[in-house]
């Protein structure tokens, strides 16, 4: 009876034993099984990580050759705005150029031709002076000669001889004479003061011709000032123009070159650039379970 219970015991205890390693082997087959599954999982995951971080680099390869496309765009356009611009400067410079030796040659053209107006009006001024003096020389020479003439011992002599002869006339032949002499005199007079009123008129229009060659060269002066300062207005428009152009080119390329802050903000949010989300993975594969 003794031994039947402790083979009975000895059975039930191998039993328990065979089904403690049948669920020991279990346990350690799931174990395995979950090991095995997980590594398989984690393997898929690095293909999957591999897959996207090698899309991730074409996407990057595709954004960069794109941009050096791009930029070898904008370099083309640079190089094509730089040499228009610098096209645009030499035929501006050369326009200025012969704009500026027009401007000379019509100036030199101006002050010949007012040189040559200024000598014909002095000569004439010279020859009219001339004139007058000599009719002022001429006439007080012939003043002089009749001062001689009538102051030569000759003639005071015949005079007095004359007068001598004339006083055993009668008083009214004296009157006569004395009328006569009266009349002589202001007949001379009212010549010299019409030879003086001729030369008089004649120093005026002298006078009168000196003040309009003066007006007209006054007046040629503020014409020709009005178009060098019209022409200095006009270089001084082209200047700003140019410069005006010059920042609108350099703004423009400036745009293209470099992205504003819009399109930065919108490229940072592109999927090409974002970075990977690692917590959607397995915990076990970043090593929580397996720890």
């Amino acid at each position: 009876m003794i031994a039947t219970l402790c083979r009975a015991g000895a059975e039930l205890e191998r039993k328990e034993k065979e089904e403690r390693k049948a669920e020991k082997e279990a346990i350690e087959a799931k174990r395995l099984q979950r090991a095995k599954e997980l590594k398989e999982a984690q393997r898929l995951q690095l293909e999957r990580d591999k897959q996207i971080k090698r899309e991730q680099e074409q996407a990057r390869l595709a954004a960069g050759q794109a941009q050096r496309a791009k930029e070898a765009a904008w370099q083309m356009e640079r190089e094509k705005q730089a040499e228009t611009f610098a096209k645009n400067g030499r035929k501006l410079v050369e326009e200025t150029r012969v704009r500026q030796k027009h401007m000379d040659k019509v100036e030199a053209a101006q002050d010949k031709l007012e040189r040559e107006e200024g000598t014909r009006d002095r000569l004439a001024n010279l020859e009219a002076f001339k004139k007058e003096r000599e009719a002022v020389f001429n006439e007080k020479k012939e003043k002089v000669q009749k001062v001689k003439k009538l102051t030569d011992p000759a003639i005071i002599a015949a005079s007095k001889e004359w007068a001598s002869k004339q006083r055993v006339g009668s008083a009214e032949d004296k009157r006569k004479q004395v009328a006569m002499l009266k009349s002589q005199r202001r007949r001379g007079k009212e010549g010299h003061l019409q030879k003086a009123r001729a030369i008089k008129g004649q120093v005026e229009q002298v006078r009168q011709n000196a003040k309009v060659v003066q007006e007209r060269l006054h007046e040629k002066k503020k014409i020709n000032a009005g178009e060098e300062r019209a022409n200095d207005y006009l270089v001084e428009q082209e200047k700003l123009r140019v410069l005006a152009q010059k920042k609108k080119d350099h703004h423009a390329v400036f745009n293209k070159r470099y992205a504003n802050a819009a399109a930065a903000n919108k490229w940072e949010k592109a999927p090409v650039l974002a970075k990977p989300n690692l917590s959607s993975l397995d915990p076990y594969v970043s090593g929580g379970a397996m720890g």
